[in-house]
């Protein structure tokens, strides 16, 4: 991409109760919207991203989807992220500077807020001291990803949590999630905008990590063996270099470095070796034979729903925690 434009260089703020994401968001879209970064012009990959704000890869995946998703910009599938319009009514009420703060982050909602549904401040602010209707999901909520394994998975973080019906549906499947609202991960936004653009006004996204628990377990393998070296396996390059740079981020401690590998035909024919640690992915977990899951020096890297995306989920649907009882 060459020299990254001035536009694209600026702080967040780490200390902001606004979401970083929303923070990085809104950097963008002011700078569209003042002219100093252009239409059609190409953002930075979501890895020199990570770099140049210092945020990991997912943080910038999410940004660049609320871009897609407000139609400033475009994700195209192996070509990269392009501004392609300028939201101008929107970022009228912004100021230079601003947009890392609370101020701008009430001020890009109210903006919002008219411009997609009429409301002006009064009536915003109405309708923010009541609790928001809730979504009827008695008959169970789907949630979306690539594999029954992964997509069942969610659905019962999801089930154990809240007092909702949740079940797995599959990419794998080619008919579309029953009527009404679904969920899925930022990292399928494009594979469902594509498949059913119809149901774009059904989807809820949320953003998934690493499960915590796995620094735990990567930290009690090495204790039992002696690791000379980290492989992650994935089914594509791009992926397994995303997914490598999100679990040496939550392994900070790991001395050695993890390198990634793609799945050269089957998993199953991946030859174990003692002293090497490996990490899969759930959607080669399960291709796995079971003698090879049962190494103790094989391990799944199972992912979570970021804490903050569970919450929004609860407040829009309306739903309760799951008592014990």
């Amino acid at each position: 991409m060459g020299e990254t434009p001035e536009p694209l260089e600026f702080e967040l703020d780490r200390s902001s109760t606004v979401a970083i994401y929303l923070q990085l968001a809104d950097e963008l879209r002011y700078r569209v919207a003042t002219g100093a970064i252009a239409i059609g012009q190409k953002l930075p990959t979501v890895a020199q991203g990570a770099a140049l704000w210092g945020v990991n890869l997912h943080t910038v995946r999410q940004a660049y989807t609320e871009l897609a998703y407000d139609g400033i910009a475009e994700m195209r599938r192996g070509k990269g992220t392009f501004i392609t319009a300028t939201p101008a009514k929107e970022m009228a009420a912004l100021s230079p500077g601003a947009t890392a703060g609370v101020a701008s982050f009430v001020d890009w909602i109210a903006s919002h807020a008219q411009r997609s549904f009429g409301l002006d401040r009064e009536g915003l602010a109405e309708l923010l001291t009541v609790a928001p209707p809730a979504v009827n999901t008695e008959g169970g909520l789907c949630f979306v990803e690539c594999s029954m394994s992964q997509s069942s998975h969610h659905a019962s973080e999801i089930g154990r949590k809240w007092n909702v019906r949740t079940r797995g549906w599959s990419l794998e499947w080619d008919k579309e999630p029953p009527p009404g609202p679904f969920v899925s991960t930022y990292f399928h936004y494009n594979d469902i905008r594509r498949r059913w653009p119809h149901r774009m006004g059904d989807a809820n996204f949320v953003s998934i990590h690493p499960a915590r628990s796995l620094k735990g377990k990567v930290q009690r393998c090495r204790k039992d063996i002696k690791i000379v070296n980290i492989c992650l396996y994935e089914l594509s390059e791009t992926m397994a270099r995303s997914i490598a740079a999100d679990v040496t981020a939550d392994l900070l401690d790991v001395d050695c470095p993890i390198q990634y590998q793609v799945v050269p035909g089957s998993a199953k024919d991946i030859r174990i070796i003692s002293n090497v640690l490996y990490l899969f992915p759930p959607r080669l977990w399960w291709e796995l034979h079971p003698a090879q899951q049962a190494q103790p020096n094989v391990l799944e890297i199972e992912y979570e729903i970021a804490e903050g995306d569970m919450a929004r989920l609860a407040h829009h649907f309306g739903w309760s925690l799951r008592t014990s009882s």
